[in-house]
């Protein structure tokens, strides 16, 4: 039995839970359920509101969550209709204070969401938050902490400036290497695994953007939070580990299609209005000549 009461009445007072705990899930059943487990013993020091909003698996995951974790608030959909969008089904009905929006593949440690929870209770300011976000073998994900990307990041990215330079605060600027990563500080963006989102922000702001299907959905909402005069922290203090691409192996070719979609939306969306038609063809260009390259080195890797 799993101990998590459901909906708005997880909280022990009778008012709003202190945060709705949101986890998109599409073919991850065995991290889904290694996730939620780690959840448990939030149970003996605060009383967070869960859901799993299942995007179509075919593995089997809806019937686990049901069969395991009775007090989960499921919500089962009949296609996938991308990680933004999704979530958006849990967030409009979440009755948090705070909204946590996690992977399905991470484990979560005991003392991680009550501090993040201090934390943000402590910076008034700060709209969105994440923690330390470690790979299996240890190393940090560089993703969890970094910079909203322009197309001159983008580009020291492409020829692999930040690896040669990873301690220039120009090449290496987009995941701020430089940075100690078991600091405290502000930063413009931080990744979905762990998305700590206030209350406030999510009335002010809106909900996620559902034209990223997956992919900078994060980046997308840190930059509109930013707008709205809201700052962005990393707490290294505490940390949750992320096996990361769970969802994405079992069809690697249309997420390669996806991640370009989304590097030119992203763009266009962000960007192009402030550029002439030269300017951004180029630049768009250069986002199709990388998809094609992609392409050509996955067929390589297979063969």
């Amino acid at each position: 039995m799993f101990p998590f009461t459901g909906g708005g009445s997880a909280d022990n007072t009778g008012g709003s839970p202190p945060v709705s705990i949101i986890i998109v899930n599409y073919n991850t059943r065995a991290h889904l359920i290694a996730c939620l487990k780690s959840l448990s013993p939030l149970t003996s020091l605060i009383s967070p509101e869960i859901f799993v909003v299942d995007n179509a698996s075919s593995d089997g995951s809806a019937d686990a969550v049901e069969n395991e974790f009775p007090g989960v608030i499921l919500i089962k959909l009949n296609e996938n209709i991308g990680y933004a969008a999704a979530n958006n089904k849990a967030i409009t009905i979440a009755g948090g204070d705070f909204i946590l929006l996690l992977n399905p593949d991470t484990i979560v440690e005991a003392g991680t969401i009550p501090e993040m929870l201090r934390f943000m209770k402590k910076h008034e300011r700060t709209g969105i938050a994440s923690c330390r976000v470690d790979l299996p073998d240890g190393s940090l994900d560089a993703a969890c902490r970094r910079t909203i990307p322009t197309p001159a990041g983008a580009f020291y990215q492409a020829i692999a400036l930040h690896k040669l330079f990873p301690r220039s605060k120009r090449f290496a600027r987009y995941n701020l290497s430089w940075r100690d990563p078991a600091g405290s500080y502000q930063v413009e963006a931080i990744c979905g695994a762990f998305f700590l989102v206030r209350r406030e922000v999510i009335d002010q702001v809106g909900l996620l953007d559902e034209r990223f299907f997956m992919y900078a959905e994060d980046l997308d909402y840190c930059l509109r939070c930013i707008r709205k005069g809201w700052q962005i922290r990393y707490h290294g203090a505490v940390r949750i580990l992320h096996y990361k691409r769970a969802a994405s192996a079992s069809a690697p070719g249309r997420m390669l299609d996806v991640f370009h979609e989304t590097m030119a939306l992203f763009y266009k969306k962000h960007y192009a209005a402030r550029h002439g038609i030269i300017y951004n063809s180029a630049i768009l260009s250069g986002i199709r000549a990388r998809y094609i390259l992609s392409k050509v080195l996955a067929v390589f890797q297979r063969n």
